[in-house]
């Protein structure tokens, strides 16, 4: 029921993209201001706008005011501002369950629990954007139609400076460091947007990794071929993510590799070691 641009929208959402859900929400609507409440359920776990959520028009660019969601125990904080010159974006999330991200990304199968904050700023006149990661996730795994990862804890901190960006990643599991990553991208372009002065920006990065090859294997969600078995990875890599140039080794003994879909069972495998390049 809207006059004028303003008025009252009340909306019922239901459907499966990767997982069943349903959300009922009530929006009042203003031409400068939307204020959006509601509720519902995804895989028959409860979701929540706490506080609803909030947008006020500035000049051409939307503020959308500190908005609260709760989701399977789960709670998460977000709040920015978005327009064509001016984008602004920070979350906060406590216990939250990756499984909420089936919705925006069909059958991503990410499992786990997460928690951290995340802020991102790119301000008006093509000044260099800026932003800052710290994440954890608890039992991190990913499930297809027929194989699941086995869960693993991951820590991430990462920084963007304007003209550098730098991330480092540790994983656990069973209370046991088996595997470290670091990349740093220097220095940033100043043309384009993010997305391509990423791409572009000089690359150094490094994987070390001691552990259970289908831990790594099945978070890629390749269901066609299963690999399985202790592997040793150490990997370097130059250039750009465009185009990067990879080096090092990989190391495995009683390595098994499986296919579901055309039968095919290789077991026993030993490299030692694969140089890459």
């Amino acid at each position: 029921s809207l006059r004028g641009g303003a008025g009252r929208i009340r909306a019922e959402i239901a459907g499966t993209r990767g997982r069943d859900f349903v959300f009922r929400t009530v929006a009042d609507v203003a031409p400068d201001r939307i204020r959006l409440g509601g509720e519902g359920t995804v895989d028959r776990r409860p979701i929540q706008l706490t506080e609803p959520a909030t947008f006020t028009l500035e000049g051409d660019a939307w503020r959308l005011a500190p908005t609260a969601l709760t989701f399977a125990g789960g709670s998460a904080s977000v709040s920015g501002l978005f327009g064509p010159n001016d984008t602004q974006f920070n979350a906060k999330m406590e216990r939250m369950p990756l499984t909420v991200l089936d919705i925006a990304w069909p059958r991503l199968g990410l499992g786990g629990i997460a928690s951290g904050t995340l802020a991102y700023r790119s301000p008006q006149g093509g000044a260099a954007p800026t932003g800052d990661v710290n994440l954890r996730i608890r039992g991190l795994t990913r499930s297809g139609l027929v194989l699941s990862s086995r869960p693993v804890d991951v820590g991430l901190v990462a920084r963007l400076d304007g003209r550098n960006a730098a991330m480092r990643a540790v994983a656990v599991s069973e209370g046991k460091t088996i595997g470290r990553a670091q990349a740093r991208l220097s220095p940033i372009g100043t043309s384009g947007d993010i997305g391509e002065r990423l791409s572009s920006a000089p690359l150094f990065a490094q994987l070390r990794y001691n552990g259970p090859a289908d831990t790594l294997w099945r978070l890629t969600g390749l269901e066609l071929l299963d690999f399985s078995g202790p592997v040793a990875i150490g990997a370097d890599a130059r250039g750009t993510l465009e185009n990067p140039q990879i080096s090092g080794s990989l190391r495995t003994e009683r390595a098994r590799l499986e296919s579901a879909v055309t039968g095919t069972v290789i077991e026993n495998m030993v490299f030692d070691p694969i140089t890459l390049e």
